[in-house]
């Protein structure tokens, strides 16, 4: 993830590029309600209450509910970890922190922290932030790749160090805690990363762009309430990594994104964790490596050489074989395997996997169409890009009746014809149809004509003019976000040339 989608902001290049940085998906939670009612009974302001029913014993029922509610409130069991429930609050947005002086100056009660590009006496003045549950870590030169934008070194570099690791084990409340682009961090010995074992609520671990050694992985498993792990564009583990992850059975989700020494044969292994609902192994395809550079020293070359001796290319990243074993998983949901040495086939075989609803196929070298029939028709996100055709289009808008985003960016195979058939789906909301270069100005009618509509991405799509854009916000309902690539000085001017002169006195 890059700092600019961290941020909430958009990318505005090429969707051949889009495929090789990777994009992810991002939900709200509901509002918590029983907070609420804490925060309202705190300040005093009365709860109204219903008008006085006729029967007695409605009134004794509304004091009992009123009762159960206040309870509630006060109620919170600081021992139990438990699952995040539709009504949980959501995470405190982190105060970003990039020198000592503004660790020094944070309130004593703040909950997350984000520091970027700092040094260990930076998280030693973070120590006395009882209440932190979340605290993310990153050097943002490091968090690249081959294909991704080059950067420029830092004139003055500071860097966080495995000393930290034995500052973490202070945070008793860290729930949270990622490590990107920290290098030296990564360098821990497995007794300093074992001092984790003493936070009971860490739940989310991130180790990006990292090169963390298989000895580090073999402590995984003494996290006992671990459910989401990130270990994307990590290089540092080669052989035996598989049966340390395998032995942590409460992972809900695991990115191996970009780790290019990871064979098929591992990753199909993967279906064993039965509780796994969120799988991303993509751009695990021989290129998007971390950048390589004369900032690296002697220990990073050797790691980054390791890995690049451990991959052939052939069998590295998910194959057929991995899709197969996948279809197994009893709870997996969201699956990303983009560019990925897959064919139809192993699309169809995954098919198996009743529980899927997210799938990101983008790129890929089979165009054949025949395996949308194998998905499970509740189906409700699907990312393809490369050869694809009108049937492609046809077999979608049959089988997945159920799809609410569809992305065929750079499908240019796809015609006005293709593009029809899935517009006109009752389910779908949103549609990514960046740089589709068979599409003709005929699109724009039958993009017109999809009422339904809240998401829309025509960027590099030559023939969408500035009318065009004002057309589409003005004719489509329930359109919320129009991503294009068109000047908005040009919308501006045709927007306004469409408002009506005004009226005479």
């Amino acid at each position: 993830m890059t700092k600019n989608e961290r941020d909430g902001g958009e990318r505005d290049d090429d969707p051949v590029l889009d495929w090789a940085l990777g994009e992810r998906i991002g939900g709200e939670r509901a509002p918590d309600l029983v907070s609420a009612v804490r925060s309202r009974l705190g300040a005093g302001t009365p709860i109204e209450a219903p008008a006085a029913p006729a029967r007695a014993w409605l009134f004794v029922a509304a004091l009992l509910g009123v009762a159960v509610v206040v309870a509630l409130a006060i109620w919170r069991p600081e021992a139990v970890v438990r699952q995040a429930g539709p009504q949980e609050p959501r995470e405190p947005v982190p105060a970003v922190v990039r020198r000592l002086a503004d660790a020094e100056q944070l309130p004593a009660t703040t909950r997350a922290v984000e520091v970027i590009d700092g040094d260990d006496a930076t998280i030693a003045a973070l120590s006395r932030l009882r209440d932190l549950e979340s605290l993310i870590v990153r050097v943002p030169f490091h968090e690249n790749t081959r294909l991704g934008l080059r950067q420029v070194l830092p004139l003055v570099q500071t860097h966080v160090t495995a000393a930290i690791w034995q500052q973490l084990p202070s945070f008793t409340k860290l729930r949270r805690l990622e490590l990107s682009g920290t290098l030296l961090a990564g360098r821990a010995t497995p007794q300093q990363l074992a001092g984790l074992e003493r936070l009971p609520l860490l739940s989310t671990l991130a180790l990006r762009y990292l090169d963390t050694d298989t000895e580090l992985i073999a402590v995984l498993p003494r996290l006992r309430s671990l459910q989401h792990l990130d270990l994307s564009f990590n290089h540092g583990f080669t052989e035996g990594w598989v049966e340390p992850l395998l032995a942590c059975r409460g992972l809900r989700s695991l990115s191996l994104r970009g780790c290019q020494q990871l064979r098929s044969a591992d990753l199909a292994r993967l279906c064993e964790l039965s509780e796994l609902e969120e799988l991303d192994v993509g751009s695990i395809d021989g290129i998007n490596w971390r950048n390589r550079g004369d900032h690296l020293d002697d220990v990073e070359r050797e790691v980054l050489a390791r890995a690049q001796r451990a991959t052939d290319r052939i069998g590295m990243g998910p194959r057929d074989d991995a899709l197969a074993a996948w279809a197994r998983c009893p709870k997996l949901k969201v699956l990303d395997i983009r560019s990925g040495h897959w064919s139809s086939a192993g699309l169809a075989a995954l098919g198996a996997c009743r529980t899927l609803r997210v799938l990101n196929a983008f790129g890929g070298q089979d165009p054949a169409a025949g395996w949308v029939a194998a998905m499970p028709p509740e189906l409700e996100r699907l990312e393809v890009c490369g050869d694809y055709r009108d049937d492609f289009c046809a077999a979608v808008a049959t089988h997945c009746k159920a799809l609410r985003h569809l992305t065929i960016a750079a499908c240019y195979e796809i015609t006005d014809r293709g593009l029809a058939a899935v517009v006109a789906m009752p389910s779908l909301r949103g549609l990514d149809m960046r740089q589709m270069r068979g599409l003709t100005v005929a699109s724009i009618d039958t993009l017109l004509a999809a009422q339904q509509i809240e998401e829309l991405d025509v960027r590099h799509c030559d023939f969408v003019t500035a009318e065009h854009v004002v057309q589409l916000r003005r004719s489509l309902p329930k359109l919320q976000k129009l991503a294009t690539s068109v000047d908005p000085a040009a919308i501006e001017a045709a927007d306004r040339s469409r408002e009506p002169p005004p009226a005479r006195r």
